[in-house]
Protein backbone atom coordinates (compact mmCIF):
# COMPACT_ATOMS: atom_id res chain seq x y z
CA UNK A 1 0.00 0.00 0.00
CA UNK A 2 1.94 3.20 -1.06
CA UNK A 3 0.75 6.85 0.61
CA UNK A 4 -0.88 9.71 -0.20
CA UNK A 5 1.28 12.29 -1.80
CA UNK A 6 0.85 15.88 -1.77
CA UNK A 7 1.04 18.28 -4.87
CA UNK A 8 1.53 22.10 -3.70
CA UNK A 9 0.80 24.66 -6.09
CA UNK A 10 1.77 28.83 -5.92
CA UNK A 11 -1.12 30.23 -8.06
CA UNK A 12 0.00 33.55 -9.06
CA UNK A 13 -2.98 35.46 -11.35
CA UNK A 14 -1.72 38.22 -11.35
CA UNK A 15 -2.52 40.45 -8.67
CA UNK A 16 -2.94 37.86 -6.31
CA UNK A 17 -0.66 34.78 -5.35
CA UNK A 18 -1.92 31.50 -3.24
CA UNK A 19 -0.97 28.16 -1.93
CA UNK A 20 -3.18 25.58 -3.03
CA UNK A 21 -1.86 22.02 -1.59
CA UNK A 22 -3.72 18.84 -3.55
CA UNK A 23 -3.48 15.47 -2.12
CA UNK A 24 -3.63 12.44 -4.45
CA UNK A 25 -5.22 9.95 -1.81
CA UNK A 26 -4.18 6.20 -2.13
CA UNK A 27 -5.86 4.97 -5.49
CA UNK A 28 -6.99 8.77 -6.86
CA UNK A 29 -5.29 9.31 -10.08
CA UNK A 30 -3.61 12.19 -11.00
CA UNK A 31 -5.84 12.97 -13.71
CA UNK A 32 -8.50 13.67 -10.74
CA UNK A 33 -6.05 16.04 -9.01
CA UNK A 34 -5.44 17.93 -12.18
CA UNK A 35 -9.31 18.32 -12.87
CA UNK A 36 -9.27 19.61 -9.18
CA UNK A 37 -6.61 22.33 -10.53
CA UNK A 38 -8.04 23.13 -13.56
CA UNK A 39 -11.78 23.41 -11.71
CA UNK A 40 -9.43 25.85 -8.90
CA UNK A 41 -7.95 28.03 -11.37
CA UNK A 42 -11.19 28.73 -13.34
CA UNK A 43 -12.91 29.80 -10.06
CA UNK A 44 -9.78 31.30 -8.33
CA UNK A 45 -10.84 34.39 -7.29
CA UNK A 46 -14.08 32.41 -5.58
CA UNK A 47 -11.46 31.14 -3.16
CA UNK A 48 -12.96 27.76 -3.03
CA UNK A 49 -11.81 25.41 -0.02
CA UNK A 50 -10.60 22.10 -1.00
CA UNK A 51 -11.90 18.57 0.17
CA UNK A 52 -13.62 19.41 2.75
CA UNK A 53 -17.00 18.54 3.82
CA UNK A 54 -20.19 20.06 2.79
CA UNK A 55 -22.11 19.03 6.46
CA UNK A 56 -23.93 16.36 3.89
CA UNK A 57 -23.59 12.36 3.25
CA UNK A 58 -21.12 13.51 -0.16
CA UNK A 59 -17.96 15.22 -0.21
CA UNK A 60 -16.93 17.36 -3.06
CA UNK A 61 -13.63 17.68 -4.79
CA UNK A 62 -14.34 21.92 -4.05
CA UNK A 63 -16.67 23.68 -2.51
CA UNK A 64 -17.66 27.57 -1.71
CA UNK A 65 -20.18 28.38 1.37
CA UNK A 66 -22.45 31.55 1.40
CA UNK A 67 -21.08 33.96 3.50
CA UNK A 68 -24.05 34.78 5.90
CA UNK A 69 -24.84 31.48 6.42
CA UNK A 70 -21.74 29.67 6.32
CA UNK A 71 -23.62 26.28 6.21
CA UNK A 72 -25.36 26.84 2.64
CA UNK A 73 -23.56 25.47 -0.18
CA UNK A 74 -23.36 27.95 -3.17
CA UNK A 75 -20.90 26.25 -5.77
CA UNK A 76 -20.35 22.45 -5.56
CA UNK A 77 -17.62 20.77 -7.75
CA UNK A 78 -16.53 17.53 -8.59
CA UNK A 79 -14.50 16.36 -10.93
CA UNK A 80 -13.60 12.88 -12.93
CA UNK A 81 -16.09 9.67 -12.56
CA UNK A 82 -19.28 11.13 -10.76
CA UNK A 83 -22.32 8.45 -10.18
CA UNK A 84 -25.27 9.53 -11.53
CA UNK A 85 -27.57 8.94 -8.44
CA UNK A 86 -24.91 11.17 -6.28
CA UNK A 87 -24.89 13.30 -8.83
CA UNK A 88 -28.81 13.65 -8.54
CA UNK A 89 -29.01 13.46 -4.54
CA UNK A 90 -26.00 16.54 -4.62
CA UNK A 91 -28.10 18.34 -7.18
CA UNK A 92 -31.94 17.61 -5.04
CA UNK A 93 -29.78 18.85 -1.41
CA UNK A 94 -28.27 21.92 -2.99
CA UNK A 95 -31.17 23.27 -4.80
CA UNK A 96 -30.12 26.98 -4.46
CA UNK A 97 -26.09 25.73 -5.66
CA UNK A 98 -24.48 25.93 -8.85
CA UNK A 99 -22.57 22.57 -9.46
CA UNK A 100 -19.59 22.19 -11.78
CA UNK A 101 -18.56 18.78 -12.60
CA UNK A 102 -15.01 18.68 -14.74
CA UNK A 103 -14.56 15.75 -17.27
CA UNK A 104 -11.89 14.53 -19.79
CA UNK A 105 -14.36 13.64 -22.38
CA UNK A 106 -17.07 15.09 -23.86
CA UNK A 107 -18.49 11.66 -24.38
CA UNK A 108 -18.82 10.87 -20.77
CA UNK A 109 -20.17 14.63 -20.30
CA UNK A 110 -23.32 13.31 -22.77
CA UNK A 111 -23.52 10.35 -21.23
CA UNK A 112 -24.09 11.83 -17.69
CA UNK A 113 -26.53 14.73 -19.06
CA UNK A 114 -28.61 11.81 -20.61
CA UNK A 115 -28.87 9.46 -17.86
CA UNK A 116 -29.46 12.67 -15.90
CA UNK A 117 -32.41 14.13 -18.24
CA UNK A 118 -33.81 10.75 -18.45
CA UNK A 119 -34.17 10.74 -14.07
CA UNK A 120 -34.71 14.32 -13.83
CA UNK A 121 -35.19 16.39 -16.99
CA UNK A 122 -35.92 19.62 -15.20
CA UNK A 123 -32.29 19.92 -13.86
CA UNK A 124 -31.27 23.65 -14.17
CA UNK A 125 -28.36 23.85 -12.25
CA UNK A 126 -25.65 21.37 -13.41
CA UNK A 127 -22.77 22.74 -15.76
CA UNK A 128 -20.14 20.34 -17.46
CA UNK A 129 -16.34 21.42 -18.39
CA UNK A 130 -14.18 18.98 -20.45
CA UNK A 131 -10.61 19.48 -20.51
CA UNK A 132 -8.64 17.54 -23.33
CA UNK A 133 -7.15 14.32 -22.30
CA UNK A 134 -3.86 15.46 -24.13
CA UNK A 135 -3.73 18.86 -22.13
CA UNK A 136 -4.14 16.64 -18.74
CA UNK A 137 -1.62 14.42 -19.98
CA UNK A 138 0.45 17.74 -20.52
CA UNK A 139 0.15 19.01 -17.15
CA UNK A 140 0.69 15.37 -15.59
CA UNK A 141 4.18 15.17 -17.37
CA UNK A 142 5.42 18.42 -16.04
CA UNK A 143 4.00 17.80 -12.43
CA UNK A 144 5.68 17.87 -9.66
CA UNK A 145 5.27 18.12 -5.34
CA UNK A 146 6.22 21.98 -6.16
CA UNK A 147 4.31 23.39 -8.77
CA UNK A 148 4.60 27.27 -10.02
CA UNK A 149 1.65 28.55 -11.79
CA UNK A 150 0.95 31.61 -13.60
CA UNK A 151 -2.50 32.23 -14.62
CA UNK A 152 -2.05 34.23 -17.94
CA UNK A 153 -4.98 34.86 -19.35
CA UNK A 154 -7.08 35.66 -15.74
CA UNK A 155 -9.70 37.48 -15.38
CA UNK A 156 -10.75 35.94 -18.35
CA UNK A 157 -10.23 32.49 -18.22
CA UNK A 158 -14.04 31.88 -18.72
CA UNK A 159 -13.96 32.27 -22.19
CA UNK A 160 -13.19 28.72 -23.52
CA UNK A 161 -9.13 29.05 -23.15
CA UNK A 162 -6.89 28.31 -20.25
CA UNK A 163 -3.36 30.11 -20.68
CA UNK A 164 -1.22 28.81 -17.93
CA UNK A 165 2.88 28.91 -17.43
CA UNK A 166 3.27 26.09 -15.47
CA UNK A 167 6.49 25.25 -13.96
CA UNK A 168 8.00 27.76 -16.80
CA UNK A 169 6.41 25.83 -19.31
CA UNK A 170 3.83 28.26 -21.50
CA UNK A 171 0.58 26.00 -21.89
CA UNK A 172 -2.24 27.00 -23.95
CA UNK A 173 -5.26 25.01 -23.25
CA UNK A 174 -8.88 25.03 -24.66
CA UNK A 175 -12.14 23.45 -23.14
CA UNK A 176 -15.74 23.13 -23.57
CA UNK A 177 -18.57 24.15 -21.01
CA UNK A 178 -21.63 23.01 -21.13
Amino acid sequence: MSASINFNFNINNGTEKRLVVLREAIGESQQHIILKLFAYLLFFEEKLQVEITAFQHHKPDLVKFDEEQNWKVTKWIDCGVIDIERLLKVSKHNRQAEIYIFKDSKDSVQSLKDKMTKKEPKISNIHFYVFDKKDIKTIQELMLGRNEIIIENYPNVRDGYLNLIFNNETIEMAYDYF
